[in-house]
């Protein structure tokens, strides 16, 4: 992404670490901070684990896909939502 960035004028890269609640509250400031005029937000990010149900005796791999394809977005949305309603243009 950071080779894109660099080869595209307009186009930034930056880093989030949709698992951690604080990497999100540094990277929502970041945004907002460099980027006044957002007004969109695409969020894509996901995994997905082989789960082998019956053999394993925890729920680690069903939790990780959990907070990073649910949770993740979520709280993204949530905390930029705020800055993306202030520049919106459309009347809804």
């Amino acid at each position: 992404m950071d080779q894109v960035a660099r080869a595209t004028p307009g186009i930034s890269a930056l880093t989030l670490d949709v698992d951690s609640p604080e990497s999100n509250k540094d990277f929502v400031a970041t945004v907002t901070a460099n980027f006044p005029a957002l007004n969109v937000l695409v969020n894509n990010a996901g995994i997905m684990k082989m789960e082998m149900l019956g053999q394993e005796s925890d729920t680690t791999v069903a939790e990780a896909m959990i907070t990073t394809n649910i949770l993740g977005p979520v709280r993204l949305t949530a905390a930029l939502l705020p800055h993306l309603k202030s520049n919106r243009k459309l009347p809804y």
